[in-house]
Formats: structure tokens, C-alpha cells, sequence
């Protein structure tokens, strides 16, 4: 019998602390970041060419200025966007793996209707301030980062969806103490799924 391998969305609003947990858990399983897939987008000349038709420039820094500051043509990009993460999502998860489980971080998987392609979703919320805190020391003034922040679905809505909630608001050894107790809880959860 073939070896089901659990599929997990690691998701939270920007900041919230998604990738060091994806990083603590690519030590056990497999992992997928879909913000490298979209990085690598920019980088082909087809997806170059179709968002210089669409937006008249391709280069992602004056793009994020764009969408950020007006809804429609985010919603623009997310209907360029959201299709082909889709579409290279089916593409890995068809590689075969020893991995007990696959862990993909997807920022927006709420946004862009993607839970359908998880067995399981892990939220990683934290606290508007601390998000705030994070953004700006990545050099983001102020005004981006209320912007940034408010582009997405409220972290409450998300924590409700999801089927684990991983709380980011204090230090970062607690956050792994979290983390460790998660890796345990797919690694029993994966072993059941091929029993």
C-alpha cells in the first residue's frame, strides 16, 4: 500500500512568525514556501511579460507599492497570481517523498481558496503589534505596514478556520516549545492517516 502523505498549510497575516515555524519544520518533514514560488514567478519572462500588460511595469517592488495601496489591482494580481501557486502546488505535491508529510507555507490560503488542497491548516497568529513591530524592522514605514496589515482577511476569522492555532506573541523559545509539541502531534496524526 502506498504511503499517504500529509499534506499541511502553515498560514497567519504577514509577520506573524510563519516562516521560522516553517524552518523549525523542514528539520522533520518536507517543506514548501509558497513565497519562493512567487519569487521565482518574477524571475520568468512569461509572467514578466503578463504583468507588464497588465500593470504597464514588472519589477515585484513597484508592484507591492501598487496593489497595496489599491484593492482592485491587488485583486488583479491575485487572479494572475493565485492559479499558477496552484498549479505548482499539484506539480511538488506529485514528487515523491520518504516524508511522513508535506508542510507548505501559504500566507494567503484563506484569501486565495487553497485549504481545499490540505488534509490539515496550522494558523501562526500573533499580535497586531507585534506585527507592526516586525514590519517596520524590515524597513517598512508606518503607513506601508498599516497597509500591508489591513490588505488581509482578520486574524480572527483565520484562527477560526483553522484546525491548529500556534500563539506568537511572546518569546521565541516559547514559540518552539509550540512548534516541538506540533511535530509531534503530524508525526502521530501522519502515522494514524497509513495505519
Amino acid at each position: 500500500m502506498e504511503q499517504k502523505i500529509l499534506r499541511v498549510a502553515i498560514t497567519g497575516n504577514i509577520a506573524s512568525g510563519k516562516s521560522h515555524v516553517l524552518k523549525r519544520l523542514s528539520k522533520h518533514f518536507r517543506t514548501i514556501d509558497c513565497d519562493s514560488i512567487v519569487t521565482d514567478f518574477y524571475k520568468k519572462g512569461f509572467f514578466r511579460k503578463i504583468l507588464k500588460k497588465e500593470f504597464g511595469f514588472s519589477d515585484k517592488k513597484e508592484i507591492a507599492k501598487v496593489v497595496f495601496a489599491d484593492k482592485r489591482k491587488m485583486k488583479k494580481l491575485e487572479k494572475i497570481i493565485w492559479p499558477l501557486v496552484r498549479k505548482k502546488l499539484a506539480e511538488l505535491f506529485a514528487i515523491k517523498t520518504s516524508k511522513k508529510a508535506v508542510i507548505v507555507e501559504v500566507p494567503l490560503l484563506y484569501e486565495a481558496k487553497m485549504q481545499d488542497l490540505f488534509d490539515l491548516v496550522v494558523f501562526v497568529d500573533c499580535k497586531k503589534s507585534g506585527q507592526i513591530k516586525r514590519l517596520q524592522k524590515r524597513g517598512l514605514s508606518r503607513k506601508e505596514t498599516l497597509a500591508r496589515i489591513n490588505s488581509q482577511m482578520c486574524a480572527s476569522m483565520k484562527s477560526k478556520k483553522a484546525d491548529i492555532v500556534l500563539e506568537n506573541n511572546h518569546s521565541l523559545k516559547q514559540l518552539d516549545r509550540k512548534i516541538d509539541s506540533l511535530i509531534n502531534i503530524l508525526e502521530r496524526i501522519s502515522f494514524l492517516a497509513n495505519y
